[in-house]
């Protein structure tokens, strides 16, 4: 949340206060000089957290899964789904749910399991009748 935070007070910012791009280098700057060269607080990270913020306008609308993985991994999934939020959640879910490493997860956004993942399951109810539906829900789930 502290990086959706200063996100939204960058976007804020530039919205209402007529800021230019260029302020994000100064407020990196800033951080820096106050934070003692503490990492994270770079000027293209600041970027990364005014993209993480767009995406959410609201902080509650924040799914709770983004807590569960890394900035990095964030930057990643910013990087190839930031036009896409619900492939960018799908993902996030995922890496969180298996624990997958940074690594582990750029191979994953490679071989796009979200665009095979999934519809077959949920084609059963417009496929079959209720009860068949039901029944082949259950083959699937307990072999």
């Amino acid at each position: 949340m502290l990086c959706w935070s200063i996100g939204d007070d960058i976007l804020a910012e530039q919205q209402t206060g007529g800021w230019g791009e260029d302020i994000v280098g100064r407020i990196a700057e800033d951080l820096r000089d106050a934070t003692g060269s503490a990492p994270g607080y770079t000027r293209r990270n600041l970027f990364y957290m005014r993209r993480f913020a767009a995406l959410w306008p609201k902080a509650e609308r924040v799914p709770s899964v983004m807590a569960q993985i890394s900035w990095t991994a964030h930057r990643s999934l910013l990087d190839r789904f930031a036009e896409d939020r619900d492939v960018y959640v799908w993902d996030a879910a995922k890496a969180a749910e298996s624990r997958w490493s940074v690594r582990h997860l750029h191979g994953q956004i490679a071989l796009g399991p979200h665009e095979r993942q999934g519809s077959a399951l949920k084609n059963f109810a417009a496929a079959l009748e209720p009860a068949d539906a039901d029944r082949a829900l259950q083959a699937t789930t307990n072999p």
